[in-house]
């Protein structure tokens, strides 16, 4: 997979060419962004199957939720409209993602948003596996979503 250049002004809201590879989904009561892509991991703090995430959203549903939770999957085109500042609202993503991403992640985020080391603000796979850790995560890292 090729190293995403934050630096460009085409956005990271991603690859479009790569779109069906990743599924961003928002969290509607926290405005949070859930990064999924497969190639990274199999399993995300919704609680529904990558797969059918990815059916849903190639079929068109674009609300669900559950205990409580309420989500969006992304299209393409909302995420188009995505900015540079949007990234600070990620919350959630495969470790492996975060792990290859985080040396340009990190300095994007602090340039635009003055927040350093954000990447240590976003959970994965291994510190939240539901909606409700993956919250609790981000309020104790003082997660921008939650200023």
């Amino acid at each position: 997979m090729q190293k995403k250049d934050f630096g460009k002004e085409d956005n990271f809201w991603f690859d479009c060419s790569k779109i069906t590879e990743y599924l961003v989904v928002r969290m509607i009561n926290s405005d949070g962004l859930i990064v999924i892509n497969n190639d990274y991991c199999n399993v995300n703090p919704i609680g529904i199957s990558n797969l059918k995430l990815m059916e849903m959203r190639d079929k068109g549903k674009k609300y669900f939720g559950s205990e409580g939770f309420k989500y969006k999957i992304l299209k393409e085109s909302e995420l188009k409209k995505f900015d540079k500042k949007d990234l600070s609202r990620i919350i959630w993503m495969p470790k492996n993602l975060k792990n290859e991403i985080q040396n340009q992640l990190n300095p994007t985020v602090a340039l635009n948003e003055k927040i350093e080391d954000f990447c240590q603000m976003v959970s994965d796979e291994i510190v939240a596996k539901d909606a409700e850790t993956l919250l609790i995560f981000a309020q104790k890292q003082n997660h921008p979503i939650f200023q």
